[in-house]
């Protein structure tokens, strides 16, 4: 688990003007994190146990969303091979057919 960046510097640009930046609760909690403290965002074992069941999770529901988007993708591209392939077989059966009217008519 990667920490957060750090709070931006409490001067404006060049360490000159005003105090710019997180306020002092932002800070504060940045602080406690960075102790490892109760209060603070640093994450407990079972939180990271949690988390890491949760992370197995998403990965298997990334996973069936995927196999779900390809297998779509996939019927479409099917199907439409299968539609020239059939207007193949029209024109031929159109060809045949003309040929057919033409014969008779002699």
């Amino acid at each position: 688990m990667s920490s957060p960046p750090p709070p931006p510097s409490p001067s404006g640009p060049g360490g000159a003007g005003p105090p710019r930046g997180p306020t002092s609760s932002v800070r504060r909690q940045w602080e406690l994190h960075r102790a490892g403290a109760p209060g603070g965002l640093a994450s407990s074992p079972a939180v990271d146990a949690a988390r890491r069941g949760l992370r197995a999770r998403n990965a298997l529901t990334a996973l069936g969303i995927g196999a779900v988007v390809v297998g779509i993708y996939a019927y479409t591209i099917h199907s439409i091979s299968q539609e020239r392939f059939l207007d193949e077989l029209e024109r031929d059966a159109e060809v045949m057919q003309a040929r057919r009217a033409k014969a008779s008519a002699e």
